[in-house]
């Protein structure tokens, strides 16, 4: 995450990074315990497991890094460019 966050951006990335960890930490225990209890076998609350690895697999397939670093790069150059406008007040 660190290559795609540009830098005058770097605390946004990682705070939101820090909140969505903690919004979704009880996604994984709570729907094992569900499964576990509506199948009667904590088997099936490990596949919950598996399947939410699977689930996070599948997305970081579909992360491009290169785009990702060319983005970060685009936005740190537009900020350098509106910081050195005349007029903008931050000369």
């Amino acid at each position: 995450m660190g290559r795609f966050s540009p830098a005058e951006k770097e605390n946004e990335f990682y705070g939101f990074f820090a909140f969505s960890g903690k919004a979704t930490a009880f996604l994984g225990p709570f729907l094992f315990g569900v499964f576990t209890d509506i199948f009667a076998t904590q088997r099936a609350g490990v596949w919950v497991v598996a399947i939410l690895f699977l689930i996070g697999a599948l997305i970081l397939l579909t992360v491009d890094e290169q785009e990702g670093k060319a983005a970060a790069e685009r936005h740190e150059a537009a900020a350098r460019y509106q910081k050195g406008k005349p007029g903008s007040g931050m000369m």
